[in-house]
């Protein structure tokens, strides 16, 4: 369960995020790292209007994911069998956009 101060955070980051993304934005996702199982990833996500931003903090926070910081800075992501730079991105737009209306597809990911 997400303290008080968790969830305030969670919720400046997703209202941050809402003006980097608004609907049919393109969320840029660079693959830094794959464990040896292949069962974990670490996901940078960039914006690239004008400038490259990274803004994976700002993603797992919005999400309520964990950050790996160091060599492979970027959103530690479990799971194996899928595009996982495509589950990082469609999950982010839920939590923008929520389920209603294709939410989960108010964005879309390329990877760089």
């Amino acid at each position: 369960m997400a303290t008080k101060a968790q969830q305030a955070a969670q919720r400046e980051a997703i209202e941050e995020l809402r003006e980097i993304f608004p609907k049919g934005s393109t969320v840029g996702v660079i693959i830094r790292h794959v464990s040896r199982s292949g069962m974990q990833r670490t996901i940078s996500v960039v914006t690239v209007k004008g400038e490259i931003r990274n803004v994976s903090s700002l993603a797992a926070r919005a999400l309520g994911w964990p950050m790996k910081y160091g060599a492979h800075d970027g959103v530690k992501v479990n799971g194996a069998g899928m595009d996982m730079g495509f589950h990082l991105v469609y999950s982010l737009s839920t939590a923008l956009y929520g389920y209603e209306n294709g939410g989960g597809y108010a964005l879309n990911h390329r990877q760089i």
